[in-house]
């Protein structure tokens, strides 16, 4: 079958992610990356102090996208989402934290990484707007087929 049913037990939507397990898995691969570069950095040398505060970033924006897509299988949304908010704010200050102290610069002298922050935040929400939209029109048509009888 070309299109799977939300209701199939073995889609990828309908198995259980938590945003504490993302968000867990988004500081691993940080701190790893980050060390990563200290040590290339040592070795060899010419790594940018900027590139640390890139890395958070990147991993937070990793961490927002797997959770709003993960979102259409969830059945608790308003736990998911109040999980997933708080989470995003740890990883958030853990990144900005850990790039301060792993580059040696504050956000302010990162070049643009303020705003890129500020964007990211705004993302998060949008993105969770979106998919409570997506989730919500899913919802309606499988009503939707559901209700109508079988041939």
């Amino acid at each position: 079958m070309i299109f799977m049913s939300l209701q199939e037990e073995n889609f990828t939507f309908r198995k259980k992610y938590s945003p504490a397990h993302l968000g867990r898995l988004a500081a691993v691969g940080y701190l790893a990356v980050s060390l990563l570069s200290i040590a290339f950095d040592w070795l060899k040398g010419g790594i940018s102090p900027v590139f640390y505060w890139l890395i958070g970033a990147s991993f937070l924006f990793v961490f927002i996208l797997f959770v709003c897509l993960l979102y259409i299988g969830v059945k608790d949304n308003l736990r998911y989402w109040k999980e997933a908010v708080i989470v995003f704010s740890g990883l958030f200050v853990g990144t900005i934290v850990g790039s301060r102290l792993f580059s040696g610069i504050p956000i302010d002298e990162a070049e643009t990484f303020r705003w890129i922050y500020i964007v990211l935040i705004v993302s998060f929400f949008i993105l969770i707007g979106i998919m409570s939209v997506v989730k919500y029109l899913i919802n309606m048509a499988e009503m939707d087929d559901n209700s109508q009888p079988k041939k």
